[in-house]
């Protein structure tokens, strides 16, 4: 009898351990449970929290405006100094002829030569496969520096081309790969400024379909022609 009240007593000392290890069992799932929920409850505040941020982000994104372009230069001088702007350009004229207008120049000569660099830069950028007047006159939606075609001209007249001295007027500088002799004749030009007996000239010669630049030769006082 004392045994089997004795294995009777272990028994329910181990059916009480039992239960109080249950017991701490679900107390710690409890607790697991409620740690969980804040963790969730935090996660989700900070989800909002990011979601909050990133509308706020792309509000000022939209708030913010663009960046001011480029200054134009003042002088043809200081248009000269910054001809690196221009990727597809290469200038082969001679610099002395272009800062002489700076002595005679009305206002808005330096900006409208800018406006054709700028012009002229974007077309051999871009690629067409027409003629610059056809680009100025066909102009792209994404076109971000036009020019007039008014002030464009792609040949000159037969007398000009076929007189002696105001060919070689119009004979500038360009690489040997471009010309074989390290000239040659330019036709094409732009009508910078009119009004005196300056009337400024950008003559260039348009190499996008080779070398897929565009050479600028000349930017100074009109050449000689029937006119002057």
């Amino acid at each position: 009898m004392r045994e089997a009240a004795e294995r009777e007593e272990a028994r329910d000392e181990e059916v009480r351990e039992l239960r109080r290890r249950l017991q701490q069992a679900e107390d710690r799932e409890f607790e697991l449970l409620v740690e969980n929920e804040k963790l969730y409850d935090s996660l989700q505040g900070a989800h909002s929290k990011v979601r909050f941020l990133q509308r706020q982000l792309g509000e000022a994104a939209l708030r913010t405006p663009p960046p001011d372009p480029p200054r134009r230069p003042a002088t043809f001088t200081e248009l000269l100094d910054r001809l690196a702007d221009f990727p597809h350009l290469r200038f082969t004229g001679n610099p002395k002829r272009t800062k002489d207008l700076d002595a005679h120049s009305i206002p808005n000569w330096v900006a409208v030569a800018w406006d054709a660099l700028q012009a002229l830069d974007e077309y051999a950028a871009h690629g067409t496969g027409v003629d610059f007047r056809h680009w100025c006159d066909n102009l792209p939606e994404t076109c971000q520096h036009p020019f007039p075609a008014g002030k464009v001209t792609m040949r000159e007249s037969e007398t000009v081309a076929g007189h002696h001295d105001w060919r070689r007027q119009r004979t500038f500088p360009v690489p040997e790969s471009v010309s074989p002799g390290g000239r040659l004749f330019m036709q094409s030009h732009l009508r910078i400024g009119s009004g005196n007996t300056v009337s400024p000239r950008l003559y260039f010669h348009d190499d996008t379909a080779n070398s897929g630049l565009v050479y600028v030769g000349y930017l100074g006082a009109h050449l000689d022609n029937t006119h002057t």
